[in-house]
């Protein structure tokens, strides 16, 4: 099928590397998935005053589905050694009730209730607003398979439209993305005390991070994006 298509859109650079080298192929186009330009507002209900975080804590928000393979809890195992007003909140849906489970009794078994939060799930067309108290992002999604080694999350682009700073482990075109675009850190999931030294990094220097993003963001968008579809569509029909 894809040999015979007219024009292959992909969603990172990496994955159109990859099909053209498979498929001998140049009518590749690369369409991130960025949110729409807007201004950066907090609303007034977000996810640091549902969990009651306080000024001087750090919140660091999982911002994805709750499965084995993204990695969770590794970040919750490295919590315990963070300093105490580090609090971590994982906002998705659950896929894998039993991992779902065995997180939850890791948080107990590590007496972390008070610092690791698995609030409710906020329709999408508020989510951006409602994340953007967040301090870091985190995404510790593993290198499993060739989705996860191209991929670049909705997540990334929801974290950049609300201003907050990345800490990834190290997957291909995630790590190209975020250190070319200076907006956040990588880590390597395995190494703990890697982990833990990049959130320390990224929360000291998040300042400068978010100027970066918010210069990106403001460079590249849905609105820009949605542009070069444009142009693309002409080009084809």
């Amino acid at each position: 099928i894809i040999e015979k298509t007219d024009l292959l859109l992909t969603v990172s650079d990496g994955l159109s590397k990859y099909l053209n080298k498979k498929y001998k192929t140049k009518k590749i186009i690369t369409l991130k998935n960025y949110k729409e330009y807007s201004k950066f507002e907090i609303s007034k209900i977000n996810i640091r005053s549902i969990l009651k975080i306080q000024k001087n804590d750090v919140l660091i928000l999982y911002l994805n589905s709750i499965k084995e393979d993204e990695g969770i809890d590794k970040i919750i195992d490295v919590l315990k050694f963070l300093p105490p007003n580090y609090k971590l909140s994982c906002l998705g849906p659950v896929i894998e009730k039993d991992y779902f489970l065995k997180l939850k009794k890791k948080v107990k078994n590590l007496s972390l209730e008070k610092r690791c939060f698995f609030p409710k799930l906020v329709p999408n067309k508020l989510l951006v607003n409602y994340i953007s108290s967040a301090d870091i992002g985190i995404i510790p999604r593993i290198n499993s398979y060739l989705n996860h080694e191209f991929s670049l999350p909705n997540r990334l682009f929801e974290f950049i439209a609300a201003r907050i700073p990345i800490a990834s482990n190290n997957l291909p075109d995630l790590s190209n993305f975020i250190l070319k675009n200076r907006i956040g850190l990588i880590f390597d999931i395995y190494n703990e005390k890697n982990i833990i030294s990049t959130i320390l990094k990224l929360n000291t220097e998040k300042k400068k991070f978010k100027r970066n993003i918010n210069q990106h963001f403001l460079k590249n968008n849905w609105q820009k994006e949605y542009l070069k579809l444009e142009k693309i569509i002409s080009k084809v029909s």
